[in-house]
């Protein structure tokens, strides 16, 4: 007996699938495994993926390097079943597979209840996690969109177990599709802790229902290109359109506040906070003036980098990776300087941004602080969670509208309790935009797109100027 592993013979094709061939005396059996690959990592004298090597690794290199491990561990896991079942006596006295046996070994159950199984029989959540990871892998794609991906897979997978049925590439309907949308909006569990929010809810919003689907959608397009299907379902299939409000911003005299804070006003806010929880039986007792403090310095650290972001106007995920050596100070002044994770591969151009006095004067501030990061970071969640406790504490709680994302329609909150690192991002492209600056000038400096549908929303007229009008009346 021998095992053979080779690549699918299908032509123009960008992504192929390992095939495995079992050799016997008497009959060669063969079927796809379900591990699709790049042609280029694939030896065919020694039967395995190889690894690509680079001098200095990035991120999602070494993810590309961790996966391609992965694949072939499970070829040898195959080569083992395959080898153990052919000398089980359950499959024949003469050690001979017939074709449903072999692709029970490799696909499993689902496989024995059709002896015709293709690739197109391959449960959807299988195939995502082949063909997505490899496809966004080849792209060389940020990690914030494979974190995605792999959260639409685990959708797929809820899916699948509520349904009691595997959602495959081959039997997937313009209906299933469908039913798997009212599944995201009504059903599935949604785990979202934002306090405008209930807890334990179930549903996600329309928007990100859009988003799931779109990433869906990518893989019958790569399916249907690479002629594992006819035809994608998404032909007869209309996605939900995502809808989006216009953004909120702090004016210049809130963000002013927030700046003007003095520290005995976090502190403050603390202890008010513990005084309130013990109350409600929360807590057995109140926190040491040590303790309290500390707490209140964790405070005013993400109001500097709120501020900060404020000032500058990036991403959250550019704002983490920001070290010492992002900034210089010259003759005309201090300038950041970056790369936009998010734009890199379609637009990979450096992002200067002039620095304001405070945004310097928060450098000076962390300055001598040990290591290379620019600002005391802790993680994005926990810095998305203090920023509305450092909106509570300076008293910034005004009412705003937004659009509810699970019924789409408008609900008034605090604005606290909306506020994120978003939002700074926000106030620098609204302050900016209703200071009259150039809208290209707005772009150059927050790393927007020519074009950008995110920022194009900046372009609703600024209520202080509508106030401004109708005095003049």
């Amino acid at each position: 007996m021998s095992i053979k592993f080779s690549l699918s013979t299908k032509k123009n094709v960008t992504i192929t699938e390992i095939r495995v061939t079992v050799h016997t005396r008497q009959t060669s059996r063969h079927t796809g495994t379900g591990i699709m690959i790049d042609p280029k990592y694939w030896d065919a004298v020694k039967q395995c993926v190889i690894e690509p090597r680079f001098k200095l690794a990035s991120a999602e290199q070494r993810q590309l390097c961790a996966e391609l491990r992965e694949k072939n561990r499970r070829l040898s896991d195959l080569k083992r079943i395959i080898e153990d079942a052919v000398n089980d006596a359950k499959y024949s006295k003469h050690g001979e597979l017939s074709a449903a046996e072999l692709d029970v070994l490799v696909h499993g159950e689902q496989a024995e209840q059709n002896e015709g199984s293709t690739t197109a029989t391959i449960s959807l959540y299988t195939r995502m996690q082949e063909a997505v990871k490899v496809v966004y892998s080849m792209r060389d794609v940020s990690y914030g969109r494979m974190k995605r991906v792999k959260n639409v897979i685990n959708k797929l997978e809820q899916y699948e177990i509520s349904r009691e049925r595997p959602m495959t590439i081959g039997n997937c309907t313009p209906e299933i599709l469908a039913d798997f949308e009212r599944f995201l909006l009504t059903e599935i569990k949604n785990d979202n802790r934002r306090s405008h929010r209930n807890n334990n809810s179930v549903g996600i919003g329309k928007n990100t229902a859009n988003t799931d689907l779109k990433l869906l959608k990518a893989v019958f397009n790569h399916c249907e290109r690479n002629g594992i299907i006819d035809k994608s379902p998404f032909m007869q299939f209309e996605l939900p359109k995502a809808v989006y409000a216009d953004p909120i911003f702090l004016a210049q005299s809130e963000l002013a506040a927030i700046e003007g804070a003095d520290f005995g006003v976090f502190v403050d806010y603390i202890k008010q906070s513990f005084k309130k929880r013990l109350r409600e039986g929360e807590i057995k007792a109140m926190p040491s003036e040590k303790q309290i403090y500390g707490f209140a310095k964790l405070l005013e650290e993400k109001r500097d980098i709120f501020v900060f972001q404020s000032r500058v106007g990036c991403r959250i995920g550019d704002l983490l990776k920001l070290t010492k050596k992002n900034v210089t100070e010259g003759n005309d002044g201090a300038y950041l300087h970056y790369i936009a994770e998010k734009t890199t591969k379609t637009s990979a151009r450096t992002i200067n941004v002039p620095l304001h006095d405070e945004a310097l004067a928060i450098v000076r501030r962390y300055a001598g602080r040990d290591g290379v990061r620019l600002l005391p970071f802790v993680s994005a969640q926990k810095y998305n969670n203090e920023i509305k406790r450092v909106f509570e504490a300076v008293g910034i709680t005004r009412s705003v509208t937004i659009l509810d994302t699970a019924t789409q329609t408008p609900k008034q909150v605090r604005i606290c309790d909306v506020a994120s690192s978003h939002m700074a991002r926000k106030t620098f492209c609204g302050t900016m935009f209703n200071e009259g600056v150039d809208s290209s000038i707005i772009c150059a400096m927050s790393g927007h797109t020519e074009g950008s549908k995110a920022f194009a929303r900046y372009h609703n007229v600024d209520m202080s100027l509508m106030r401004t009008a109708i005095n003049r009346i």
